[in-house]
C-alpha cells in the first residue's frame, strides 16, 4: 500500500467518510469576544440591511464591531452558533490609555532633528474599573509617546 493514495470510494463502503477540510478558529482572538457557546444574539444587527450581505465578510465583521458587538465568521451555515453575537459580560484585565500630555515644544526645529513628543500613561485594569496589576494584562501596551507639532 501507498501512503496518501486516493483509493476509489466502494472499495470502502463501511468507512465513514472523513471532510475534506475542517473550519478551525471558531472563537474570537479579541479577549472581550472570547465566548465559545451560548452566544447571544447582537441588538440591532439582523436589522441592519448590511449583515444580510452573503458575499462580504467584511462588510458584515464591519458592521458587527460598529454595533459594538463580536464577529467570527462561521462557514458552516448550519451552525448553531451566532456570528455576531453580543460580548460577553465577563471580567477581563485590559490596558486603559490615559489622555497624552501637553507636547514637549510648540514646534519643531527642521535643522534640530528631533521632534516634539507627548507621553501618556497606561493602566492595568479589570473591565469593571478595579486595578489590575500589569503583568496580567494581554501584550503589547498600547504606546505611551507619539510625537506631536511637527
Amino acid at each position: 500500500p501507498q501512503l496518501n493514495a486516493k483509493v476509489d470510494d466502494s472499495l470502502c463502503p463501511s468507512a465513514r467518510k472523513l471532510a475534506d477540510f475542517q473550519y478551525c478558529n471558531t472563537f474570537s482572538c479579541k479577549l472581550q469576544c472570547r465566548q465559545d457557546v451560548g452566544r447571544a444574539a447582537c441588538p440591532g444587527y439582523h436589522e441592519d440591511a448590511r449583515s444580510q450581505n452573503v458575499n462580504s465578510i467584511e462588510v458584515r465583521q464591519m458592521t458587527c464591531e460598529r454595533l459594538g458587538c463580536c464577529f467570527v465568521w462561521d462557514p458552516i451555515a448550519e451552525s448553531r452558533e451566532l456570528e455576531c453575537y453580543a460580548q460577553p459580560h465577563t471580567e477581563y484585565q485590559e490596558w486603559v490609555p490615559l489622555p497624552y500630555k501637553q507636547c514637549s515644544a510648540s514646534c519643531s526645529d527642521p535643522e534640530d532633528g528631533a521632534l516634539p513628543i507627548q507621553n501618556r500613561r497606561i493602566l492595568c485594569a479589570w473591565t469593571d474599573g478595579q486595578p489590575a496589576k500589569a503583568v496580567s494584562c494581554p501584550t503589547p501596551l498600547p504606546p505611551t509617546v507619539q510625537t506631536c507639532n511637527s
